[in-house]
């Protein structure tokens, strides 16, 4: 062995650095391939953009029905002449009320004279001389029946106003001051009645009590449509509404913000309306039978024609009808006095309230 260690005779290669591998440049065959499959590729895309391509697949396909239009021409509808526009009915405003009441108000202040007949050039007709309404009552609308004898009519002036002291009792405390107002237009009304109190009674009811009444006129008869009261604030909770519908023989009567009806016994009236009722319409002996309603149900007044009275008032002697009804349903007893010689207008009128005692309304000035 020499000295390296190998085996004597032995003689090894010389070893040389491994040399490292490259990448190999495409050679010119790859680069045909990849040219072939390219033209190919971009033939077969133009094939399909340009000639479409249609699949086999046959039992997928649906078959399409052709689609039919047909022009109908739609019939014309049939033009109706217009019918004649009614007149445009006019509308009491309550503004034009409040000036109204106002005015009544300040009238009271004035020294109290006798008052002369009030002024018929625009009387309200009477039967057989006012056109039906242009929204007729229903036709099955009957009559309240009525014990009577054959009862007078009288006509009322287009326009006037009564003024009253509120009393406790006959010749009692003063409460306060209450006025009326009647307004006629061709063949409607319009009544307010303002109460406003003083002294002792503006502890139980503070403010104003407005009491409004609007309806036909037709013969001798008030209608009414709608009755409003109003208490103290303008709330919802202090007003009461009734609106009377002859046709479905109903009335919706809203209070409180809650609504109800109520059936229409045939010819009905509200607290205000009746007492011009009357005064249109009064019996002279015997009794007539009422349906009233004062911000409730409709409930039977039997009004008793008690006979003629001369009474004292401010505005001096005066000759009236006196008819009363007494109280009924848990409703108050009313008298009523009508002066015979101012066309049945009410110049004094007794409420006997259950737990209040007797107020007074009397006569101080007439317009």
């Amino acid at each position: 062995m020499n000295p390296a260690g190998d085996p004597q005779g032995v003689q090894r290669k010389p070893v040389t650095p491994r040399k490292t591998l490259m990448p190999r440049a495409p050679s010119a065959r790859r680069a045909r391939t990849v040219l072939i499959w390219a033209i190919a590729l971009s033939l077969l895309l133009h094939g399909v953009l340009l000639g479409g391509f249609h699949f086999g697949f046959s039992h997928f396909s649906v078959t399409q029905q052709p689609l039919q239009v047909r022009m109908i021409a739609l019939p014309m509808p049939p033009i109706h002449p217009l019918s004649p526009a009614k007149p445009a009915r006019r509308v009491v405003r309550r503004h034009h009320v409040a000036r109204t009441i106002k005015t009544a108000n300040q009238a009271q202040s004035a020294p109290v004279v006798s008052a002369p007949p009030m002024s018929t050039t625009e009387p309200v007709p009477v039967p057989g001389t006012v056109a039906p309404s242009p929204t007729p009552v229903a036709a099955d609308t009957k009559p309240s029946p009525r014990i009577e004898q054959p009862a007078t009519t009288t006509t009322l002036p287009a326009h006037f106003e009564l003024q009253y002291h509120l009393l406790l009792g006959e010749n009692g405390l003063p409460l306060g001051h209450a006025s009326y107002v009647w307004i006629a237009e061709e063949d409607r009304y319009t009544l307010v009645s303002i109460t406003q109190a003083e002294g002792l009674l503006a502890l139980f009811q503070p403010g104003r009590l407005e009491q409004i009444s609007t309806g036909h006129i037709r013969g001798n008869d008030l209608i009414p449509d709608d009755f409003e009261i109003q208490r103290g604030s303008d709330s919802a909770d202090k007003s009461t509404h009734i609106h009377i519908d002859y046709t479905q023989q109903q009335a919706t009567i809203t209070h409180d913000g809650k609504q109800q009806t109520e059936p229409v016994p045939g010819s009905v009236q509200d607290i205000l309306s009746v007492i011009f009722q009357l005064a249109l319409h009064p019996p002279k002996t015997g009794t007539m039978l009422l349906y009233v309603s004062s911000g409730k149900e409709f409930k039977p007044y039997h009004v008793i024609a008690v006979g003629e009275e001369r009474i004292n008032t401010p505005l001096g002697m005066l000759r009236t009808l006196h008819l009363s009804w007494p109280a009924e349903s848990d409703e108050n007893a009313m008298d009523v006095w009508l002066d015979e010689d101012h066309n049945n207008a009410p110049v004094k009128i007794r409420i006997r309230q259950q737990g209040l005692g007797t107020l007074v309304q009397i006569i101080t000035g007439m317009q």
